[in-house]
């Protein structure tokens, strides 16, 4: 894994449920974490969870490929006892660039 550059970036999050309904506005990202092949990244930070506080966040990103039919998402928030696990992109595409 390599460490490198300056971070920055937005992000939103929403789970409409049914078990733990939560919407997630990143505020900074204080570092990003990449493979040496360049297909799997971890985001740092701090985000709002429904609207309000500062709780720090871990993204999991994972680029299978062009054009991101197999790309998977992960976010964790370990204050408030949320985690998505990996899940696949119905949408999108992750690009993780070095």
């Amino acid at each position: 894994m390599s460490l490198s550059g300056v971070s920055s970036g937005q992000q939103e999050y929403q789970d409409h449920g049914p078990l733990q309904p939560i919407n997630v506005h990143t505020i900074d990202v204080q570092a990003v974490v990449c493979s040496d092949d360049g297909t799997q990244a971890s985001l740092f930070g701090n985000a709002t969870v429904d609207g309000s506080g500062s709780h720090p966040y871990e993204i999991d990103l994972k680029d299978a490929g062009e054009p991101g039919i197999n790309d998977m998402y992960g976010i964790l928030i370990p204050d408030v006892a949320y985690n998505s696990g990996p899940q696949q992109l119905k949408g999108g595409n992750v690009q993780i660039h070095k």
